[in-house]
């Protein structure tokens, strides 16, 4: 007869957790979470608040209640059998958890316009923290190694895209400082698709968005800063394929386009970073995002003042070093080149 130091109930567990019985450890331990190594190199996370939900995750906050995670040890064998998660002398109860999804509904890009994305510039330039890729948005750090590497990435990725011959773009029309197009390092942000320059043999161009794999694991961290920019990325690729899901008498922004990334060079690259950057990419990749990303993605869309966008990028940025900077810079990315010219059909 097995007896156990503790016994707790799950609340919620994310949809992507994997049911059938595996055998991981430990990987780390957080006064809020716990990462569990997955045998397929993925991290599990038991967490204590929503905020942090994934869809790897399982919210179980009476386990970190009176310090009674602290018997769990980097190393202990973790073990899923029979609805349950075992560690140590703890067991975990999964079978009546909800499933929690991290991902956006139709109903959620309803009330999206683009006018809201220089207000998205602002509050970010704002309240984004320093460190990261924020510099993409602003030249204040131009030249450093990472911005530079990143900033080459993203122009040629659209020096490979057919914005047709449209030379006046949203994101020209609509930013607070506009620089002369000729001056040499300025990061890609900001730049309209017109002033990128393009190669001859760029000129045999598609509408996706490839290359992005060139920034896997760029920086550092749990979760590398391109990891963050990219989930940021695929979270407004989400958007915009929902929003052109909706008949077009309802759409209310009539210049957003929906431009497909190229996932696979993404899933072939997932190697190249970290555990968390991993974990990230592969939810991301399959339309998960993490509950705090979410949370910004609907604050984007519900926001009617630019008080109501300060505060939803002040709780984004929060989350992590500098995570929630480079999500919402890789968000903004997006949609900003999304929303900034006709392309080719």
């Amino acid at each position: 007869m097995t007896l156990w130091l503790n016994r707790y109930k799950a609340r919620d567990t994310g949809i992507l957790f994997p049911s059938f019985p595996w055998c991981g450890k430990v990987a780390a331990v957080y006064t809020q979470a716990i990462n569990i190594l997955h045998p397929d190199n993925l991290l599990i996370s038991l967490i204590k608040n929503q905020t942090h939900m994934t869809a790897l995750s399982i919210l179980v906050p009476s386990l970190f209640e009176c310090n009674h995670a602290s018997i769990i040890k980097q190393g202990h064998r973790a073990v899923l059998e029979s609805g349950r998660m075992i560690l140590s002398r703890v067991r975990i109860d999964l079978e009546e958890s909800k499933s929690w999804e991290g991902c956006l509904h139709l109903e959620d890009v309803r009330c999206f316009h683009l006018w809201k994305l220089p207000f998205l510039r602002e509050a970010l330039l704002q309240e984004g923290k320093r460190g990261g890729l924020l510099a993409l948005v602003s030249p204040d750090a131009r030249g450093l190694p990472l911005i530079t590497r990143c900033s080459r990435a993203l122009d040629m990725i659209v020096s490979g895209m057919d914005f047709g011959n449209n030379q006046t773009s949203a994101q020209t029309r609509t930013r607070a400082s506009t620089r002369d197009s000729n001056q040499t390092g300025i990061p890609f942000a900001n730049r309209s698709p017109a002033q990128i320059p393009t190669r001859a043999s760029d000129r045999s161009s598609t509408q996706a968005i490839s290359g992005l794999s060139q920034i896997v694991g760029l920086g550092i961290g749990f979760t590398p800063s391109g990891d963050d920019f990219i989930s940021g990325v695929l979270l407004g690729e989400r958007m915009a394929r929902l929003f052109m899901e909706m008949p077009a008498e309802v759409r209310q922004e009539p210049h957003m386009k929906y431009l497909p990334v190229n996932k696979e060079e993404i899933r072939a690259a997932l190697d190249k970073t970290s555990l968390g950057g991993k974990t990230l990419l592969w939810q991301a990749l399959q339309g998960q995002f993490p509950c705090c990303l979410l949370r910004a993605a609907r604050g984007l869309l519900k926001a009617k003042r630019f008080e109501d966008m300060l505060d939803m990028v002040k709780e984004a940025v929060s989350h992590g070093e500098t995570s929630g900077t480079d999500a919402l810079t890789g968000l903004l990315w997006y949609l900003e080149i999304a929303g900034s010219a006709e392309v080719k059909s």
